[in-house]
C-alpha cells in the first residue's frame, strides 16, 4: 500500500512513529517535500540515511524549500516504478520533478520545488539554493510526461499546492511562474486526488486535495476522489 505524509524536516523521530510499524515489505511511504535529511554530509547524517534506507518499506520523497540540493544532485539516477529517481540509500529515493511513477497500478505525478518562501532570510543564513525554484525546462518536461499519459493520472504529489487548493486553507500567493504552472495542472489534468505539504497542517482542501504534515494517509483510501474523465481532443 502507498502512504503519504508531509514535511519531515530532518527529524528522525517521524520515522519512529508507531503507525509506521505496520508497514511491510512492498509498502511505500511518500514524503511531500521538506524531507531535510540530506544536508551536511556528516557521519551522523549518513548513519540516519542508512537507518531510513534500511526500513523494510520504501521511502520516497519530493524536494521542498528546505533541502541541500547539492547533496541531492550527488545521488545516482536510477529507474524506479517506470520513472527516473535519485537513489539515496537502500530503500530511500528522491522522486524527480515532472516524472510519472506507476505504483500498485496507479500513476503518480511528482513535482517537488517551491516558489522560494522566506528567500531573503535564508539567503542571509546560507540556507537557500536556487535549485529549489523549478526551471522552465523542468516544467516543460512535466507537461510532456503528462501528455504521454493522456493528461490523466491517479495522484499528484507536490510540496506546494496549486493556488486554487491552497487558498481554501488560507495560503497566500503571488503570481510566480511555478504557482501559475501548478494552477494550470490543477485546471487541465484529470486526477483522483492531489497531496501536498508545506502548509504544516493535516486538512482536506475541498473535495479533491489534502494537505499532509504529520498524518500518514493511505492514498487509495482517501474518501473524496475526483472522477477521472478524459478530455476529448
Amino acid at each position: 500500500m502507498v502512504y503519504v505524509t508531509g514535511d519531515t524536516h530532518g527529524e528522525y523521530k517521524r520515522f519512529e512513529d508507531k503507525r509506521l510499524r505496520k508497514l511491510s515489505e512492498g509498502d511505500v511511504l511518500i514524503v511531500c517535500g521538506d524531507f531535510g535529511f540530506l544536508w551536511d554530509g556528516s557521519s551522523a547524517e549518513t548513519k540516519t540515511l542508512a537507518q531510513i534506507g534500511s526500513k523494510k518499506y520504501r521511502t520516497l520523497f519530493i524536494d521542498g524549500c528546505y533541502e541541500n540540493f547539492e547533496r541531492i544532485e550527488e545521488c545516482e539516477e536510477t529507474k524506479l516504478f517506470g520513472g527516473t529517481a535519485d537513489h539515496v540509500y537502500g530503500n530511500l529515493y528522491h522522486l524527480k520533478r515532472g516524472e510519472v511513477y506507476e505504483i500498485e497500478g496507479n500513476k503518480y505525478f511528482a513535482f517537488g520545488g517551491c516558489t522560494g518562501q522566506n528567500r531573503e532570510q535564508r539567503i542571509n543564513t546560507g540556507r537557500w539554493w536556487e535549485q529549489e525554484i523549478p526551471s522552465m525546462e523542468e516544467m516543460r518536461r512535466g507537461v510532456k510526461n503528462l501528455e504521454r499519459c493522456g493528461n490523466t493520472v491517479d495522484y499528484i504529489l507536490t510540496h506546494e499546492p496549486p493556488p486554487s487548493l491552497g487558498l481554501l486553507l488560507g495560503a497566500k500567493y503571488s503570481p510566480e511562474p511555478f504557482s501559475c504552472f501548478l494552477e494550470e495542472i490543477f485546471k487541465n489534468i484529470n486526477y483522483k486526488h492531489w497531496f501536498f505539504g508545506s502548509l504544516h497542517t493535516d486538512k482536506a482542501a475541498g473535495d479533491f486535495g489534502t494537505a499532509v504534515f504529520t498524518d500518514i494517509v493511505p492514498a487509495s483510501r482517501v474518501k473524496n476522489h475526483k472522477t477521472l474523465q478524459k478530455k476529448s481532443d
